[in-house]
């Protein structure tokens, strides 16, 4: 093993609590921004998260549906991504499961009471199913903290986290 010298020690050091400065502001930030599951930042603005368990109740769940955006309500206008994740609810693993990523552009948004229409095209329209619409609409009840979707030809209602 070569040997080492007190400067080269120091920078190695100096480098990994930089790197653990940074984690932890992150986190502190990103704990700090998202203190629930659905954000109003600023006049008209609006940022959420919506994940539900599959296959849905009785069974135990092994795969997580995750539905979040960010919407600017004034405009009418945002983005809205969703996918499924291998893991159960709360648990999230990194593996997203092929074909079911869909980045959605938001062309409406109206807001009546609590609930929010979103309507909107799919991105990218290669990663549809064969005879699967680009067109998606979400229903956003902030009263019940639940997001009412369409996804893989099922209708399904996710918890706002």
């Amino acid at each position: 093993m070569p040997s080492m010298d007190r400067r080269k020690f120091l920078g190695v050091v100096g480098a990994g609590s930089a790197v653990a400065a940074a984690s932890a502001a992150t986190a502190a930030s990103a704990a700090t921004a998202a203190p629930g599951s659905l954000l109003a930042r600023g006049l008209g603005k609006l940022d959420f998260r919506a994940e539900t368990g599959l296959p849905g109740r009785p069974w135990p769940a092994y795969a997580t549906a995750v539905v979040e955006g960010s919407v600017d309500l004034q405009s009418g206008t945002g983005l809205v991504a969703s996918r499924v994740v291998a893991g159960q609810p709360g648990n999230l693993g990194d593996i997203g499961l092929p074909g079911t990523a869909r980045l959605v552009r938001i062309t409406k948004a109206t807001s009546a009471g609590s609930v929010v229409h979103l309507h909107g095209v799919v991105e990218d329209r290669s990663t549809l199913a064969k005879g699967e619409s680009a067109r998606r609409s979400f229903v956003l009840d902030r009263a019940s903290k639940q997001l009412r979707t369409v996804m893989a030809g099922t209708e399904m209602s996710l918890a706002l986290v």
